[in-house]
C-alpha cells in the first residue's frame, strides 16, 4: 500500500506487521469467541436482507407450479425440478450446464463486488449471524440480568437452555433443507407416518440437524475459514479494483489517543478503542490490511461510524472502497472490466433462463 510516515517513522507495511503478529483477544473468553452486537444502519439493512432470506428459505419447499416442487434436488432419485421444469436423469447435461453457468456469474461477481455474498447472503453467514447469534445475545442479557442471584447456577442452566433451543433450530433447518430434497409432502408422510417405515429418513434428519447443530454451535467461523473453498479464490480473483472494505490508513495512522501532555504529537484519526474487533464476527482486526477472512459484513463500519460520530469526526475511516481508490484515490467504478464482468454476468443470467425455460 505504499510508504507512509507510522509509528517511529516506520514504512505501513512494517507497521501492520507488527500488529498483525501480536493477535488481538479482545474478544476471547474462555477460550470461545465472544461477538459484541453491532449496531447501525448497514446492520439493520443486513438484517431486513436476511429476513427476506428467511421467508424465500422457509417457504419455497411449498410452492408448487403446475403441481410440482417450484425446486427439488432429489439426487437419490436424480430427480431434479426447477421452476416447475422437470430434468430426466437423460438430461443430466442440462442441470450441469446450469451448476457451471452458475459458478460462473459467483466468480465474475466476485471480481467485482469482492466477498459481499459471504456477508450479506451465504446461508452459513445468515443463519449463524442474524439467527443463531441474536439467540445468544438474548441469552447473555438474562445472564448479566441474573447474574445477582446464583450466578454459577443461572450461567450453567442458561447455556443447557441455549444449546438445546440451538438444537431445536438444526432440527427445523434440517427438515426445510430434507423438503428441498424429497419435497414436502413426501416429508410430511415421513413425520406422519410410523417410524419403522421411516427410519432411514428419520435417521437421516437426526444425523444432518447434528451436523448442523455443530456447525452453528461449535465451529462457527472455522466453518468459513477451514472449510470454504470460496473464501481461498478471492486470491485469484481480486485486483485492485475489487470492492473491499478497508481501513483508511492515510486518516488513522498512527492510532492512539493523546495524554494532556501530549497535546504536540500529530497523531491520526483512530483511536484504537478496539470496538471493531470486538464486533467482528471472523476475530479479525480490519486495520491489518486485506484479509481473507473479512466476510464484508460491515459491522466494523457501523461501529466505527459510532465512535467518529461520539467524537465528532467524519466518518468512513472504514468504509467501501477498492485497493486503488484507497491508494490513489482514483474511482475506477465504471472502468472497462468491471463494465465487462457485469455485462458477462447479465449474459451467464440469461443463459440459465434460456436453458431452464426453452425446454
Amino acid at each position: 500500500m505504499g510508504i507512509v510516515s507510522g509509528k517511529h517513522g516506520i514504512s505501513l507495511k512494517k507497521y501492520l506487521l507488527f500488529f498483525k503478529n501480536n493477535i488481538f483477544e479482545t474478544n476471547i473468553e474462555k477460550g470461545k469467541l465472544c461477538v459484541e452486537k453491532p449496531d447501525g444502519k448497514l446492520y439493520k439493512l443486513r438484517t431486513w436482507v436476511s429476513l427476506l432470506f428467511f421467508l424465500i428459505f422457509a417457504c419455497l419447499p411449498f410452492v408448487y407450479y403446475k403441481g410440482k416442487p417450484f425446486i427439488l434436488l432429489n439426487f437419490f432419485k436424480s430427480e431434479f425440478i426447477i421452476y416447475g421444469q422437470v430434468f430426466e436423469p437423460g438430461e443430466f447435461y442440462y442441470f450441469g450446464l446450469i451448476l457451471i453457468l452458475f459458478a460462473a456469474f459467483i466468480l465474475l461477481f466476485t471480481t467485482v463486488f469482492g466477498r459481499v455474498f459471504c456477508g450479506w447472503f451465504c446461508p452459513q453467514t445468515v443463519l449463524m449471524e442474524m439467527l443463531f447469534r441474536k439467540i445468544e445475545y438474548l441469552f447473555d442479557r438474562k445472564k448479566d440480568e441474573n447474574k445477582k442471584y446464583s450466578p454459577q447456577l443461572v450461567e450453567k442452566t442458561l447455556k443447557i437452555l441455549k444449546q438445546i433451543v440451538f438444537y431445536i433450530l438444526s432440527f427445523i433447518i434440517a427438515n426445510i433443507i430434507l423438503s428441498y430434497i424429497i419435497g414436502f409432502r413426501e416429508l410430511v408422510i415421513i413425520i406422519n407416518g410410523s417410524i419403522q417405515n421411516h427410519i432411514t429418513g428419520l435417521s437421516g434428519v437426526i444425523i444432518f440437524s447434528i451436523i448442523i447443530y455443530c456447525i452453528f454451535a461449535f465451529l462457527r467461523q472455522k466453518a468459513c475459514i477451514n472449510f470454504c473453498p470460496y473464501s481461498r479464490l478471492q486470491n485469484v480473483l481480486f485486483d485492485k479494483d475489487t470492492l473491499l472494505i478497508a481501513y483508511d490508513y492515510k486518516r488513522g495512522e498512527p492510532r492512539g489517543v493523546l495524554e494532556n501532555d501530549q497535546t504536540k504529537i500529530k497523531i491520526g484519526e483512530c483511536t484504537d478503542c478496539l470496538r471493531c474487533i470486538k464486533v467482528c464476527p471472523m476475530a479479525i482486526d480490519i486495520r491489518n490490511g486485506i484479509q481473507r477472512e473479512c466476510i464484508m459484513c460491515t459491522s466494523c463500519i457501523d461501529e466505527c461510524n459510532s465512535v467518529m460520530g461520539e467524537l465528532k469526526k467524519q466518518k468512513g475511516l472504514i468504509l467501501f472502497t477498492t485497493e486503488n481508490m484507497l491508494e490513489n484515490g482514483i474511482k475506477p467504478l465504471f472502468h472497462r472490466r468491471i463494465i465487462t464482468n457485469l455485462l458477462l454476468m447479465i449474459l451467464v443470467s440469461a443463459l440459465i433462463f434460456i436453458i431452464i425455460f426453452s425446454r
